[in-house]
């Protein structure tokens, strides 16, 4: 299982291939599932939150500051006088609409930052069906964007605390991804706005998106290792679920077709199909396939899926039917000619197949130590940041939320309430 983290959102103007080529296993579902929702959750809220965050490039001048009633606003880039969002809030002239809603341990977090994401969650609930268009947000859903925001803040500054900063080659290198899409820095720069950002305010998510990335994955590892003894009952309790169809392990070189306004270009696609049907011919003149993968797949798309491999794919587990028609319709070591989606083509090697059964504990023992790994991390992740959220100075600066604030947090605190049982069917009365 393949371990689970959070990353920087990117923009993107073309549809992502469809998710179903990937191999899908039923081990583990319920557990992976959650994880995985979680991941998500986290990933939209640090991408939203980390914003209203500014590392402190000297925190003991942060405290002295603030101890002197001074309002400090340095970047992690070293930008003075500017508050997240743009404006200076120690400036009267910035307007009462460009104060902070609440700081958190001194720190700034912007009525910009807090109104976008109150947005985006007000529309989320308008598309599933809450509330109605034109509707003010409620004051919980402001007191549940502000309380994510806090939280999110607390995050980035304990991870910069902890010295979780990433090198300026990380950032870069993260951000090249981003570009790689996009075909050039210059067209990527030029779409940022379209997503309400520039490139300054990326390069800060990213930055601080990493750090907070860095403190959960390598912070709580040494805690986090399972034993054997928990990997094999693990293992031993999840057994029916280990069990598979007949699968098939191939690796594959996929050549996207590129969109202009959201739609394939005819021309370009034909390019792309003459490219593959190229690619296979080399395939069947006995060029050696890792080096074709590695002179003709996107170095982006390569490294995401480890060369091409596709890993072992169960029988029923694509929803791309004429992809998977393919992988068990071709023998071991051949390669199948290129194959067809929506938005790319595949040219697929079969490595090996093997029949319906049980994965063997040795097989199965490293993905499962992973997933352990990563729920525990995770669990020790989110401890760590409770306890930080619970000792931070929370100082809510908005007059209507500050008078909400602490009913909310009292009820956010509370114990579940149990559920009563369901009163029990009264027996017919007797004639």
């Amino acid at each position: 299982m393949s371990k689970t983290k959070s990353s920087q959102s990117q923009p993107s103007n073309r549809p992502s291939s469809p998710p179903a080529d990937k191999p899908k296993r039923s081990f583990l579902w319920p557990y992976g599932a959650m994880l995985a929702m979680l991941a998500v959750i986290v990933a939209l809220v640090v991408y939203l939150a980390v914003q209203t965050y500014s590392a402190k490039d000297d925190p003991g001048q942060a405290k002295t500051d603030q101890a002197a009633g001074a309002q400090t606003n340095q970047t992690a880039g070293g930008t003075a006088g500017g508050a997240p969002g743009g404006a200076d809030v120690s400036d009267p002239a910035a307007g009462a609409s460009e104060a902070p809603v609440a700081t958190a341990n001194g720190l700034p977090i912007s009525r910009k930052n807090f109104t976008d994401m109150l947005t985006m969650s007000q529309n989320q609930r308008l598309s599933s069906g809450q509330g109605t268009e034109g509707e003010e947000p409620s004051m919980d859903l402001k007191l549940e964007v502000l309380n994510s925001l806090v939280t999110m803040a607390v995050a980035v500054q304990e991870a910069y605390d902890l010295g979780f900063g990433p090198s300026e080659l990380e950032v870069e290198s993260a951000i090249n991804q981003m570009v790689g899409e996009y075909g050039s820095r210059e067209a990527f720069e030029n779409a940022l706005p379209a997503f309400g950002t520039d490139m300054a305010t990326l390069r800060k998510q990213v930055t601080d998106n990493l750090a907070i990335r860095a403190w959960r994955d390598t912070a709580f590892i040494k805690d986090a290792l399972a034993s054997e003894e928990e990997i094999k009952k693990f293992y031993d309790e999840h057994l029916e679920e280990a069990t598979h169809d007949d699968q098939v392990r191939a690796v594959r070189i996929m050549l996207p077709v590129p969109l202009t306004s959201g739609q394939e270009d005819p021309q370009s696609k034909a390019a792309v199909k003459a490219r593959a049907d190229a690619i296979y011919q080399e395939a069947l003149a006995g060029a050696n396939f890792d080096e074709l993968v590695e002179r003709y797949m996107d170095p982006t798309t390569r490294a995401a899926s480890q060369g091409g491999q596709m890993g072992w794919v169960s029988r029923g587990s694509l929803d791309f039917s004429a992809l998977e028609k393919v992988l068990f319709s071709t023998e071991p070591g051949q390669v199948a000619p290129p194959v067809e989606d929506q938005f790319s083509y595949h040219i697929v090697k079969v490595l090996e197949t093997r029949p319906a059964g049980v994965m063997a504990y040795e097989e199965l023992m490293p993905e499962i130590k992973e997933y352990l790994l990563t729920v525990k991390t995770e669990e020790l992740f989110l401890e760590a940041l409770r306890a930080k959220r619970e000792s931070a100075e929370i100082v809510v600066l908005d007059p209507a939320m500050a008078e909400a604030w602490p009913a909310f947090l009292a009820k956010l605190n509370a114990p579940p309430t149990p559920t009563p049982p369901a009163p029990e069917a009264e027996a017919p009365a007797a004639e």
